[in-house]
């Protein structure tokens, strides 16, 4: 059996493919398993795919193309996988098998199928059009160590899987159900680390039961960990920390409260003052940056609630005593499938990076370093056909692909228009990637959420 692995995030495999080729070896302690270059996809017998950003949907169908690959021929069997392909209706005709869930709970049963030249559809995980689906499920966390091979100096271990905090615009913690890994295996798999550097893998490390014996583990192991993502308001948990990193999404309190995120600007503050005046990295010193996550566009926010969030910073900069580093990282939002929010509108021509800038004052303590995120109208529009698109938008997936790959970069207002008006000639309406769609049936309907009790 010859299997190769496609993802678009270096030159490694992500972590759910790595998962998934373990249970593969697992099955066919045989099976030929090598990352996916043009020959080696031609010449495979299945070429697994993760799907994790929206751009990776234009890669893989450029990478087809690019590689000589006629899906019709099924040589390879293409498998689908990954967060930006639970809605594959766009890639029709680009794929075979498209999974749902856990992948290495699903990957087997449907390898075999094709082995045997059995259907795999209905088993659990397969995406069918024509029929109710429930997502793929493995109740257990594998008890493994990944070392990345590009430095081969960092081991990432699974932690955690799902989220327990469910806010309405994540997809994650409306897919997966939560699941954590025990603190007892955990630390036999920190101790028996090849590498002195480990990554904690999971939505959020401060929410798991056990993390700050996990935490102590790291420590007295001399082991250093580059899993940073938490929530603000856990972090009283730590007292150590050498990465910060946190979701505030909302500029204003109403919007936050709406969220479950941060909900008063004084929380924020006294959370933030946290961090600057009694949070310690290992070594002992003061946290002297760190990173926070905020989402443009959510719930129609504007000017108005920017300028409350720039007051909260005014008031923690008063409160601090040094130079710190405050890391922004803007993204546009997006309404993802399945969450509270799936069906709300955007406003993809708002330009609020100028937005952000033209508001911004000056701090006396607080250094402002910006990281990208936030994506231009032909972008946004790309994103959102990749998100609510049908059997119609494989055309236009086709055609962004290959033929005008060029505005998938393009921050012209123009060429929003542009992708429109191919929408519109493929048999789409327009106005179904950017409005709010409630009452609408959406291409995912026919899932069936593992979280919902009805």
């Amino acid at each position: 059996m010859n299997i190769a692995t496609l993802c678009f995030a270096g030159s490694e495999n992500t972590l759910g493919l790595s998962v998934l080729c373990d249970a593969i070896r697992e099955e066919w302690p045989e099976a030929n398993i090598q990352r996916a270059s043009f020959n080696a996809a031609k010449e495979a017998d299945y070429l697994l795919v993760s799907l994790y950003w929206w751009r990776d949907v234009f890669a893989f169908v450029r990478f087809l193309s690019d590689a000589g690959i006629d899906p019709r021929k099924r040589k390879p069997v293409i498998i689908l996988g990954g967060m930006s392909g639970v809605n594959p209706r766009p890639l029709t005709g680009y794929f075979h098998v498209a999974v749902l869930g856990d992948g290495e709970a699903a990957i087997v049963p449907i390898l075999k199928a094709l082995e045997e030249k059995e259907d795999p559809y209905g088993l659990p995980g397969v995406w069918d059009p024509t029929r109710p689906v429930m997502p793929a499920f493995a109740p257990l966390i594998p008890a493994k160590q990944y070392v990345d091979l590009r430095t081969n100096k960092t081991t990432r271990i699974e932690i955690a899987r799902g989220c327990r905090s469910r806010c309405q615009f994540c997809q994650l913690a409306y897919m997966k159900p939560y699941r954590e890994q025990c603190h007892d295996v955990v630390r036999k798999l920190i101790l028996t680390s090849p590498t002195k550097t480990i990554a904690l893998f999971a939505p959020d490390r401060s929410s798991h039961s056990e993390i700050v014996k996990i935490d102590e583990t790291l420590r007295k192991a001399g082991k250093a960990n580059t899993g940073s993502d938490t929530r603000l308001e856990f972090l009283r948990k730590l007292k150590v920390a050498d990465k910060v990193r946190f979701g505030i999404e909302g500029f204003s309190e109403k919007t936050r409260k709406k969220l479950k995120k941060i909900p008063t600007n004084k929380m924020l503050i006294e959370d933030f003052e946290y961090i600057a005046k009694d949070l310690r990295t290992t070594k002992g010193k003061p946290i002297t940056s760190c990173t926070a996550y905020l989402i443009a566009d959510l719930m129609g926010e504007g000017e108005e609630e920017i300028f409350e969030f720039w007051g909260a910073m005014q008031e923690i900069d008063k409160r601090l005593q040094q130079k710190f580093t405050l890391f922004l990282s803007v993204s546009s939002f997006a309404p993802s499938p399945f969450t509270p929010l799936e069906t709300a509108s955007i406003h993809p021509y708002m330009e609020f990076g100028k937005l952000f800038e033209k508001t911004r004052p000056r701090f006396e303590h607080i250094v402002i370093a910006k990281r990208g995120g936030l994506i231009a109208a032909p972008q946004r529009l790309a994103q959102m056909l990749t998100i609510r698109g049908d059997e119609k938008a494989r055309l236009v997936v086709y055609w962004l692909a290959t033929k005008a790959f060029g505005l998938l970069k393009s921050t012209d207002p123009s060429d929003g228009s542009t992708i429109l008006q191919a929408c519109k000639q493929a048999g789409m309406r327009p106005e179904f990637l950017f409005e709010d769609i409630s009452g609408e049936t959406l291409p995912w309907a026919h899932v069936k959420n593992p979280l919902d009790p009805n």
